[in-house]
Formats: C-alpha cells, sequence, structure tokens
C-alpha cells in the first residue's frame, strides 16, 4: 500500500531514534487458530551461508459492500513479550502499525509522541511506541519504534469497525496491524532489516491456494543468482534508501503500449492503478473487462519480465489510469507481479528480482 508522510514535528524525533538503533543493532487461512499458524521453520539453505527462516504468508478474503472479495496477505507479528498478531503484508509501505486494542498492556513503550501516515485509502494517527519486535524466530536485537494506532480513518471518514483498517471505505477488514517492508526510507524503519535480514523473498500463494505462501528471511546473496534484477535509484530523503516505486514498466492494452512509467509492486494495494502526483485531481477511467493487457519490467541490461492478464478476469486485475498521464507519479500494480512470480527484495544493495515460482 503505497503510503504518503503525513508527519511534521516527529520526523527529527524518529530519524534520531534511527541513528541510535542502527548504532545499537549495527491459501486462505486455516479456519483454526492455533499457534502453530504462526510459526516459522528455520532452513539452512543451499547456497545460504547463514539459515534462512521461513515464514507462512496466509490469506483472508474480505467482503466489501458491493459484494466483491478482495484478497489480503498477512504474516504473524509478536510486538514485546505479547502474543502474535496477525499482520497485513504491505509491500508498498515502511513500518509496523498496531491498533492500541490489540497491544498488550507492558510488553512497550509508549513515547507519546504523535505520529500520523496517509495511505491511497485513508490515513492512521497514534503515537510512537517501542519495542522488541519479532517475525518467525528473528528478532530485532533493540527496541525499535513502531506506530500505536488510536485511529484509522478511511477515504476521509472515521471507519464504522475498530478493526477496519488500512482498506478504504466500505471494506470490512479483519487485521488489527500492518508491517510495510518497503525498501524506501520512511520516519518508521522497515522491522525485517532491523531484525538483521537484509535480503529476503516473498511467494505469494495464489488467490486458489489453501496452502500458505511463504517469506523467506536471512538469505544469503547467492541466493540473488536465480533472480532477474533491478537496481533502484538512491531516495534523497528521508534515509536515504532506495526508490522502489521506480521499477522502470510499461503498460500495453490490447498489444499497444499506453505509458511507460515507474512502478511499485504493492501488496497492501489492489487491482493496477496510477498514482497521482499531489495536489492533482483524481480523475482516472477503468480499462474496459476483458481488454488483453501486460506489465513489461525492464533492467538496466534490457532484460524484460512480463506479467499478463486479461483486465477483469480474476483478483488484482482490474486497471484504473488517469485520464491526464501528466498528472501520474507512478503506476502501483498491486499484489499481480507477486502471482506470477517469486520476488526478492535487497535492502543492502537496493535491488529487486523477478524469480521463477517453485
Amino acid at each position: 500500500m503505497s503510503s504518503f508522510r503525513n508527519i511534521t514535528t516527529t520526523q527529527v524525533f524518529l530519524i534520531g531514534l534511527l541513528a541510535i538503533w542502527t548504532v545499537a543493532c549495527s491459501a486462505f487461512k486455516p479456519s483454526d487458530s492455533s499457534l502453530n499458524r504462526g510459526l516459522a521453520t528455520e532452513n539452512p539453505g543451499g547456497t545460504a551461508s547463514l539459515a534462512s527462516v521461513e515464514v507462512p504468508i496466509y490469506q483472508t478474503p474480505q467482503a466489501t459492500t458491493a459484494g466483491a472479495a478482495w484478497i489480503r496477505q498477512s504474516i504473524f507479528v509478536q510486538v514485546g513479550s505479547g502474543s502474535a498478531t496477525e499482520a497485513l503484508l504491505d509491500t508498498g509501505s515502511v513500518g509496523l502499525r498496531v491498533l492500541r486494542s490489540a497491544l498488550t498492556p507492558g510488553t512497550y513503550t509508549d513515547t507519546g509522541v504523535a505520529i500520523s501516515a496517509g495511505f491511497a485509502a485513508g490515513s492512521t494517527t497514534g503515537t510512537v511506541g517501542m519495542a522488541i519486535v519479532k517475525v518467525g524466530s528473528m528478532a530485532t536485537a533493540v527496541a525499535i519504534p513502531f506506530e500505536i494506532i488510536d485511529q484509522v480513518s478511511c477515504g476521509g471518514s472515521v471507519c464504522p469497525f475498530p478493526n477496519d483498517s488500512f482498506f478504504g471505505s466500505g471494506t470490512k477488514g479483519q487485521f488489527v496491524a500492518l508491517i510495510g517492508t518497503s525498501l524506501k526510507g520512511d520516519t518508521l524503519p522497515n522491522p525485517l532489516t532491523q531484525m538483521g535480514s537484509h535480503l529476503w523473498t516473498v511467494k505469494l500463494p495464489l488467490p486458489t491456494d489453501v496452502a500458505p505462501g511463504q517469506l523467506t528471511l536471512n538469505l544469503d546473496n547467492a541466493v540473488s543468482n536465480g533472480f532477474t534484477l533491478f537496481q533502484l535509484a538512491r531516495q534523497t530523503t528521508p534515509n536515504g534508501l532506495w526508490a522502489d516505486n521506480q521499477i522502470p514498466s510499461c503498460l500495453y492494452l490490447n498489444g499497444n503500449q499506453h505509458s511507460c512509467k515507474g512502478a511499485s509492486i504493492d501488496t497492501g494495494g489492489f487491482n493496477v492503478r496510477d498514482i497521482l502526483i499531489a495536489g492533482a485531481s483524481n480523475s482516472q477511467g477503468q480499462a474496459v473487462t476483458g481488454v488483453q493487457s501486460d506489465i513489461e519490467f525492464t533492467n538496466q541490461s534490457g532484460a524484460v519480465v512480463r506479467v499478463d492478464f486479461t483486465v477483469g478476469s480474476g483478483q488484482g486485475t482490474k486497471i484504473f489510469l488517469a485520464t491526464d498521464q501528466t498528472q501520474v507519479r507512478n503506476l502501483n500494480t498491486g499484489p499481480l507481479p507477486l502471482w506470477t512470480y517469486t520476488m526478492l527484495f535487497d535492502s543492502d544493495n537496493g535491488r529487486i528480482g523477478f524469480g521463477a515460482r517453485q
């Protein structure tokens, strides 16, 4: 879910915290809710020099007021010594955000510093918390900042249900937390990198799968040899990390090139859509159902990776395009490429990779 920052006085505070902890650290869900759902397994990995960690990725269908069923992906995250919490896995934003009601008192520190964040479908407001964060068998060495959410707004209005979050007006969300794993910099850190995992892969379950997918953490650089790699540009601010919303791409409709622009691959989003520049009027049209489409990603060496689909044929395949292409910042593909490829994320070297699903 692509986010825009809506934080002013807290930014200096959080960037200061970043410096401190950097030095200190140098399938549908099964019906049962047993503890086994949240467990990860360690896998030595054929080429990895360190033990990798496998974390199940579950999927949840969410009914909307229009009767549609959107599929969302999630993993289990533990904050402090509390119980593991099911969190939306969002490759388009950065940082951990948890509803206050879902946290166990006494397992985290509330700094009282105000924080808010905006998303395409709404916003969150709350305070900055500090806690050890754990995913699978990996945990941060020290407490890291996260957002304690006191209010979620959807499409400009307060959501009618406390568990509705991050999805826009009319969607009944089951999640009380979101974990953003984008490689770009923001005022909250990427929890995975703070756990010491700097290279990981994401294999989403297909919409028709019953078995979960897999998030594999703590991989060795040699794993990247099996992927078509894209070098990301450096951000200038904040924190000088990686612009993973500018992957070179072109969108084709019925074999004709519609537009070429930077793209983000975003499990927090849904469907394919243009993201507009700040201040642009939100005028978008929907591509006609049945149109043959493909998104082509081309790396610096000229290698092309394609995602072929028919508009409106299944999950994530609708397309919403700006009527004025000069107002477009980037293309958000939603999760669609992750249903075609296993994807690699390299936070140290600023690379994203596409590999075969196995």
